[in-house]
């Protein structure tokens, strides 16, 4: 039937009503699903909240105004209608918007609402007949109802029920407590009910608009949601988050930051003759790693292959960042034990281990990658490169950081690209 209308009018429903026909009830405009339709309007209370505040400070402002009008306008009653508009009207607006700040009329806005509608119009009644103004009635109140559609912040039905009682409550007056012409009481209720079809006109679109933006900002939230996880998955944490508040180069040096390079020994050779199976065998062997850097604290920066490169003290500086990277080392080393390549052969780890200052920071503008440059990083994959098979090679550097805390075995002096010669350590155990 909707379509039907939509079509009559010349719109494309296709278009122009997608979300609503899935979503919405074409008539009462509420959500299909009635969990989104409590969550909507959890999440609309605090703005209504606001909003029903403003409305009852509106009135207030309003009555004031009208009171000067009052004054200019109306000779007979004009004690008994400024009691009525500034007294009663007043004083009911100041009471609803003092209620609001109570947390049992929190939730209850609308029913303040009803409240104040209903008042305003038997009131607006009663000061009609003290200052005898007949005729003019409708056009007051027929703002009134406008009011009530397009002002008051709750459900389409309820604001269509509260429009319906305060018109039928105006127009059983107007035709059995006056005394006035039927020609001027036809006129009265054509304009009242013109007003009540261009208020429920004007709340209708309002709140399509309302929800459908609704649903379109859940959409967002949820993409943004996505984005924000998948960044998250990408990057640190931290250096997320700057991307996400603005930053679009960071670049920062670090003084006292630790790199791990680690290695699978005859990956190569074992990629040649059964390339499937060892791309799962590596993929649940990284796997693991991640678990275990995770646990540590510490930063992967990236796989190359089967290389393994891990950050200690970035992006986030830490005292123990030597100390960690070398407990990680041993972790990785014996998860590889764990593991065999598929033609039964055990997976053997290749470790470097190398400390100092560095500069890391993002790269690239569409696919973002966070990496580290420096002396540091050459001579941690250096020292990798020529370690033994299954042993953890550190430079003395990280030699004399570790204090004793570990047990460190010597290697003497190896020729380091770049270095010259230098004294080297293999890593045993803890303590």
């Amino acid at each position: 039937m909707f379509d039907t209308l939509v079509r009559l009018f010349g719109g494309d429903p296709s278009r122009e009503t997608p979300i609503s026909r899935g979503v919405l009830k074409p008539f009462t405009l509420r959500f299909l699903d009635k969990t989104l339709e409590a969550r909507y309007w959890e999440d609309q209370r605090d703005g209504d909240l606001f909003w029903s505040r403003v409305v009852f400070a509106f009135l207030f402002g309003i009555n004031c105004l009208f009171a000067i009008v009052d004054v200019l306008t109306v000779s007979e009653g004009l004690g008994t209608v400024l009691w009525l508009r500034l007294g009663l009207l007043n004083a009911l607006a100041i009471f609803c918007f003092l209620l609001t700040y109570r947390p049992f009329f929190r939730r209850r806005h609308e029913w303040l609402l009803h409240l104040t509608a209903i008042s305003h119009t038997l009131v607006y009644l009663a000061m009609n007949r003290v200052a005898d103004v007949g005729e003019g009635t409708s056009f007051g109140f027929s703002l009134a109802v406008l009011g009530i559609y397009v002002l008051l912040p709750m459900d389409l039905i309820y604001s269509v029920s509260i429009g319906l009682q305060c018109t039928a409550i105006f127009l059983g007056v107007s035709w059995f407590g006056e005394t006035l012409p039927p020609e001027v009481l036809i006129g009265l209720t054509s304009q009242v009910a013109i007003a009540n079809v261009i208020g429920l006109f004007a709340r209708y679109r309002a709140e399509r608009f309302r929800r459908l933006d609704y649903i379109n900002m859940r959409g967002i939230e949820a993409e943004r949601g996505r984005y924000r996880a998948l960044l998250e998955r990408i990057l640190p944490v931290p250096i997320a988050a700057r991307l996400q508040a603005g930053e679009r180069q960071i670049g920062d040096r670090f003084e006292a930051v630790t790199i791990l390079f680690a290695d699978l020994v005859g990956f190569t050779r074992q990629m040649a003759a059964t390339p499937d199976a060892v791309i799962d065998m590596l993929n649940r062997v990284f796997d693991a790693f991640d678990a275990a850097v995770e646990q540590c604290g510490l930063e992967k920066i990236k796989t190359i292959g089967d290389a393994y490169m891990v950050g200690s003290g970035i992006p986030v500086p830490r005292a123990d960042h030597l100390e960690a990277a070398a407990g990680l080392a041993l972790e990785l080393r014996r998860i590889a034990e764990g593991f065999t390549w598929p033609s039964g052969e055990p997976v053997v780890l290749r470790i470097g281990i190398h400390t100092g200052p560095l500069m890391a920071g993002v790269i690239g503008d569409k696919r973002f990658l966070y990496d580290v440059w420096g002396d540091t990083v050459n001579v941690a994959s250096r020292l990798e490169r020529m370690a033994e098979p299954g042993r953890i090679q550190v430079s003395d550097a990280v030699h004399d950081g570790l204090n004793g805390d570990f047990r460190l075995e010597s290697r003497g002096e190896i020729e380091v690209k770049g270095r010259g010669m230098m004294p080297a350590w293999y890593l045993e155990a803890a303590g």
